[in-house]
C-alpha cells in the first residue's frame, strides 16, 4: 500500500494517488484484490483519533471487485460500479450513519465483545455558541426491537473538538489543520429509547492538556469561527443486547446550552 507522511496535527479527508474515496469510504487505488475494503468513514487523525476504531460488516455482502481493468474502458465502469457497491455495503454500519438524522440507521462497532474502548469520529458543522450539551440516541433506535437486540452504550467518554484551518491542494490532499480538544468528559447515558440531551462538564486545564496530549492535538478554546466541529465518542460500558454482542449509536449531536 503507498502511504504518504501526514503531520499528526492535519486530519486526513483524502488523498488523491494513494487511496480513494467512495462516499466517505477508502478503497485502494490498485491491488484492491489484495486487501479487505473496510469501511473507514474519510477520517484520519492519528491511530487514537480516526472516523471509527471499528465497523460491524453485514453478514452478506456484494462480490468484492477483482483487480482494476484499464482506465476508460467499459470494463472499468463496470468495476467501479461494483466496487462502489461493495463499498457503501461495508458502510452499512460505518460512522457517517451516526450523524445522518435518520434513527433507521446507527453506527456499530465491530469488535470482539460489548466494544468497551472502541470509539466513533463524526464531523459536525460548527455551532454559534459554545457546545455545552450532548444528544445522543444510543442502541439502534430503528424499532424498539433491533434496539433490545443490540447492546447500547450506558457510559461513554465525549471529546469535542474544534478545527480551525480546512484546505485542498489540488493533487494532493484535502486536510484539516490545527484540530483543538475543547472539552473532554465521562458521561452516563440513560438506557431508553428516544435521544438524551446530556450536560458536558467543563474539564479542568490539567486535565484537558492530558487528555489534547493522548489524542495528539492542542488545547483549545471555542472560536465560532472554526471550519468543523468534531465530536469523538467511546465506549465506556455498555448494557448487553438480547441477541447480538454489538454497540450501536443511532445519533449523536451538539447543541448549546
Amino acid at each position: 500500500m503507498r502511504t504518504a507522511h501526514v503531520p499528526a496535527s492535519t486530519l486526513v479527508l483524502c488523498l488523491v494517488g494513494a487511496v480513494m474515496y467512495v462516499d466517505g469510504v477508502r478503497a485502494q487505488c490498485d491491488e484492491v484484490q489484495d486487501r479487505d475494503l473496510i469501511c473507514e468513514g474519510g477520517l484520519s487523525l492519528s491511530r487514537n483519533l480516526r472516523a471509527s476504531s471499528s465497523v460491524l460488516q453485514p453478514s452478506a455482502l456484494p462480490p468484492k471487485p477483482g483487480k482494476q481493468p484499464t482506465p476508460c474502458t467499459n470494463e472499468h465502469d463496470t468495476w467501479f460500479g461494483a466496487l462502489r457497491r461493495y463499498a457503501e455495503a461495508t458502510c452499512t454500519y460505518g460512522p457517517a450513519k451516526a450523524s445522518d438524522d435518520s434513527l433507521a440507521t446507527a453506527w456499530c462497532e465491530g469488535a470482539a465483545g460489548a466494544g468497551v474502548g472502541e470509539a466513533v469520529l463524526v464531523d459536525l458543522e460548527t455551532p454559534s455558541a459554545a457546545p455545552q450539551m450532548l444528544r445522543i440516541a444510543a442502541g439502534f433506535q430503528k424499532s424498539h426491537a433491533l434496539w433490545q437486540a443490540n447492546n447500547r452504550p450506558t457510559r461513554i467518554r465525549v471529546d469535542v473538538l474544534q478545527v480551525m484551518q480546512l484546505g485542498c491542494a489540488v493533487g494532493d490532499f484535502c486536510g484539516y489543520g490545527d484540530v483543538q480538544l475543547l472539552s473532554t468528559s465521562v458521561l452516563d447515558v440513560p438506557d431508553a429509547m428516544g435521544a438524551s440531551v446530556l450536560p458536558l462538564p467543563k474539564a479542568t486545564p490539567e486535565v484537558l492538556k492530558a487528555r489534547a496530549s493522548a489524542l495528539g492535538v492542542t488545547a483549545g478554546t471555542f472560536a465560532a469561527k472554526a471550519a468543523r466541529v468534531l465530536l469523538r465518542v467511546e465506549i465506556v460500558s455498555a448494557a448487553k443486547g438480547r441477541r447480538y454482542d454489538d454497540t450501536c449509536i443511532s445519533e449523536l449531536g451538539l447543541q448549546a446550552g
